[in-house]
């Protein structure tokens, strides 16, 4: 067995989701979603989800939403860029040295951060944009 298969098999499967509704497969049952693109919807998940949200996991969560309405001064901005490089060097599957987060925008109303990293060897980059919500999108690199 080849070892990006190993690796695909360790993450396991989840249930589709686009914009946080499950998507439905032609005979009625749920889509799937396998391999690295379960890992990127895995991180995604993560990092709109608030510590505390998830009953069963008090840590799960990158708590973005505590940034909003705050000042986007040095500290502050090193304080978020931090967050989101410990949290996402605990995934077992991304290469911590990989990771690289940019602060694009930052206003009272609205931040927008691109995160780029390693995943399996692949190339994300996520565009992350907190305004009343945190929405994560994948751009393709």
């Amino acid at each position: 067995m080849d070892s990006i298969k190993e690796l695909e098999e360790m993450i396991g499967e989840d249930i589709l989701l686009v914009d946080g509704d499950f998507v439905r497969a032609l005979d009625g049952d749920f889509e799937v979603v396998t391999g690295f693109e379960c890992l990127v919807q895995e991180i995604k998940n993560e990092v709109i989800t608030e510590p505390g949200d998830l009953f069963y996991d008090e840590k799960y969560g990158y708590g973005l939403l505590k940034f909003m309405h705050a000042q986007g001064d040095e500290l502050t901005q090193l304080e978020l860029t931090n967050r989101i490089q410990d949290k996402l060097s605990l995934n077992e599957f991304v290469d911590p040295n990989s990771i690289e987060v940019e602060v694009l925008f930052w206003n009272l109303e609205r931040i927008k951060i691109i995160v780029k990293f390693e995943a399996m060897g692949e190339a994300v980059e996520l565009e992350i944009d907190i305004a009343d919500r945190v929405k994560v999108e994948v751009v393709n690199v």
